[in-house]
Parts: structure tokens; sequence; C-alpha cells
């Protein structure tokens, strides 16, 4: 199980819910390129990439993906072999091409009691 922070760059026939969608499939690999190149440097931090430049703000964060997933698309898949802090080659996908970094996977527990009463 693996959780991974994500930055798209949609290209023009993408499904994304942006409007403003300037790239042609083409253009988008090319910037998704130049943004993986530039966020493996050193003093780089992903989450400032991803609050400039991705066009899908909502979906940043993939909070666990398995390979167990029966369901899991082909494009997620390359974000299971990354280890903790790598970034991704760009991955074409139905939304644009995906940069992923994958990030501890922060485990919660918790229980409760449950006390009812009358009145």
């Amino acid at each position: 199980e693996v959780s991974v922070d994500m930055l798209v760059v949609a290209y023009q026939g993408a499904r994304t819910p942006k409007q403003n969608i300037f790239y042609d499939k083409s253009g988008a690999e090319k910037i998704a390129q130049k943004l993986t190149d530039y966020a493996r440097r050193k003093g780089i931090k992903f989450s400032d990439l991803i609050n400039q430049f991705t066009d899908l703000p909502q979906q940043s964060k993939l909070p666990l993906l398995s390979a167990k997933q029966p369901s899991l698309p082909d494009f997620l898949k390359p974000a299971l072999k990354l280890g903790v802090g790598q970034i991704s080659e760009p991955v074409d996908s139905p939304f644009g091409y995906l940069i992923f970094r994958r990030v501890l996977v922060e485990l919660v527990t918790a229980s409760h009691i449950l006390i009812t009463y009358e009145g």
C-alpha cells in the first residue's frame, strides 16, 4: 500500500473540470517532463509545485493505493513502484499527465466506546 501526492498537467480533450486548458497533448507532455525534472532538484518542495501548477487541485493526494485493488487503473500503477520521496515520470491518463511523489502512509487507529442512556 502506498500514498502519493499528485500533480496533474491537463491538456485539451482530457477529462478535467478546469475550463482554461492551454496545452495540447504534446505541449502538456513537455511541461510535465520539465516539472518532473524540476521536482527532482534538491530543495524543491513538491507540494509547492502542486499548489502552483496542478490543473486538478481538488485531487492532489491519493491516500491509499494497493496492488490488491482489482479495479486500480493502469495509469495509477507506476505510483506503486516508487520509494518514499521518489518522483515518477509523467504518466498519461484520461485527466492529463500525472506526476506522482510517494509519501509515507499515515495509519491511524481509532476506537470508541458507545454509552447509551435513557432520559
